[in-house]
């Protein structure tokens, strides 16, 4: 018998059971008796995925939505199933369906996308991400991934709006990448005004390293530049497009080499034909100057004492502003000096005591006195016990000085006093990783994750963990999920994708 149908028949005799008993129970002892053998049922599910048995944990669990109906708890554990089992679209709707189920749960949206996405179903990403969104509408990763897709569906004006909605969240300007995709996007809406703008703003900001990048601008600005007819622009971009991609330029503009050719052709014969010309009438004004310098000479030689006398005055008067501009240069940088002594006066004067304490013990960490840090660390902590940026201080002391017990329990007394601040949960965290065993920091982080879901350092914490137990598929997606949520820009986005390169192939 498969686990499924006797899922499926342990839970009709458990109900049988119930009903033979006198039907005694109250609505609610029902409801907390069906809840714990849901919750009993996933575990069980879970507990065969994490054995490799993902087909019998879904026909367990679809054997549970027969007895049960529907349950977010029930469809969120599928989607693993599923997820686990190779099928990534049955993983997104079911995840979709969780979400469904469990308004609260919008997360699962996002799940449900990704899923999508990985079985290249364009159509139903953009669903999950817009139900997603209606819940986060200024997550920048959703309105970023789903303007990704819309542009996969061909939905152009949808895709600009889109990206439009993912820059205003995060309230920064394009980079060059970004700016590309919108005026590309605006070139395949024929609003070839708007498409050049952006184009050339990328165009002038792309790495010159970045050739893909590179040849995507070029192309749409050679097609900008062939629709308004501007030959200088268009032998500038194409020629430059021929040397970043030859083979993109060929393909895309097959004719406009011979073109660009016959044109160059032309317009040397046109050069020869006026550079003729110009020698003809440089001959005529050579002989009109030397008509012309017997006269100029008389005059040149008044204009010449002019000069000498109009120089003089200019000197004194250049010597003269000289003078008073260093004057008022040496005053001006007199006055900077001053107002920003002040500043950093006032400044000092802002900070309170643990956070003076705080600072200087960082700057003795900086110029290598440990022990003295650590001793300013230990009287701010004496002074103040109940603050966080002393405790915090106490704590980079202890690590700086090798004493990572001492560091971890610094660390846990400024997360106490701050519980919520997740820089100082990314200190306990680190802190932690030195002195518990990989399955305890493991229940940490995860704690940590909950508190702070869409954390990215925190999701790195966890798929390096994940490594060290050898949970390598695991480890894929806390990795996968770093690089989803961690700006583009992140300092460890290089390091991160090197660390993936080097996990085992999955299964």
């Amino acid at each position: 018998m498969n686990l499924g149908k006797k899922f499926t028949i342990l839970g009709i005799s458990a109900i049988s059971a119930f009903y033979l008993a006198g039907c005694s129970e109250t609505p609610e002892e029902k409801q907390a008796r069906i809840s714990g053998e849901i919750d009993a049922a996933v575990k069980s599910a879970q507990a065969m995925v994490q054995q490799k048995n993902s087909q019998g944990a879904i026909e367990a669990l679809e054997g549970a939505i027969v007895t049960y109906g529907d349950d977010a708890r029930i469809f969120e554990a599928l989607a693993y199933a599923y997820s686990e089992s190779g099928n990534p679209l049955m993983a997104g709707k079911y995840f979709e369906k969780a979400a469904d189920v469990n308004s609260e749960n919008g997360d699962m949206y996002l799940y449900a996308a990704y899923a999508y996405e990985r079985a290249q179903d364009s159509k139903s990403a953009i669903s999950a991400y817009k139900k997603y969104l209606e819940k986060n509408p200024k997550s920048v990763i959703a309105w970023s991934a789903l303007a990704k897709n819309l542009e996969i569906a061909e939905m152009h004006e949808d895709a600009l709006n889109a990206h439009f909605s993912a820059l205003k969240n995060a309230g920064r300007t394009p980079n060059p990448s970004e700016s590309a995709r919108i005026g590309t996007l605006f070139l395949k809406l024929k609003n070839a005004e708007q498409a050049k703008s952006w184009l050339l703003s990328a165009y002038n900001s792309a790495p010159e390293t970045d050739a893909p990048l590179r040849a995507e601008i070029l192309s749409g600005l050679v097609e900008i530049s062939l629709a308004e007819g501007n030959m200088p622009s268009l032998i500038k971009y194409f020629e430059e497009l021929e040397k970043t991609d030859k083979a993109l330029a060929s393909e895309k503009f097959p004719e406009l080499r011979a073109k660009i050719d016959e044109f160059n052709k032309k317009m040397k014969e046109a050069e020869e034909a006026l550079q003729r010309q110009k020698q003809e009438q440089e001959r005529l004004a050579e002989e009109e100057r030397k008509a012309e310098e017997a006269r100029k000479a008389e005059e040149a030689k008044k204009a010449e004492e002019q000069k000498r006398l109009d120089e003089e005055n200019a000197k004194a008067d250049a010597l003269k502003a000289e003078e008073d501009k260093a004057k008022k240069a040496e005053e001006a940088k007199k006055a900077e000096e001053e107002r920003i002594a002040e500043q950093r006066r006032l400044a000092e004067a802002r900070l309170t005591p643990p956070e003076r304490a705080a600072k200087k013990s960082a700057k003795l960490l900086e110029d290598g006195d440990v022990k003295e840090a650590e001793k300013v660390a230990q009287n701010a902590v004496a002074k103040y016990p109940r603050s966080e940026i002393a405790w915090a201080a106490l704590s980079k002391a202890y690590t700086a000085k090798g004493d990572n017990k001492s560091a971890f329990y610094a660390a846990k007394e400024a997360l106490k006093a701050a519980p919520e601040d997740v820089d100082y949960t990314i200190l306990y965290l680190n802190t932690a990783n030195k002195v518990f065993s990989a399955e305890k920091f493991l229940d940490t982080i995860y704690a940590a994750r909950e508190k702070f879901p869409n954390n990215c350092e925190i999701m790195l914490g966890l798929a390096r963990t994940y490594v060290i137990l050898n949970n390598y598929e695991e480890a894929r997606y806390n990795y996968t999920l770093f690089l989803q949520y961690a700006d583009k820009n992140h300092p460890l986005r290089a390091e991160v994708e090197e660390e993936m390169q080097k996990l085992p192939a999955a299964e």
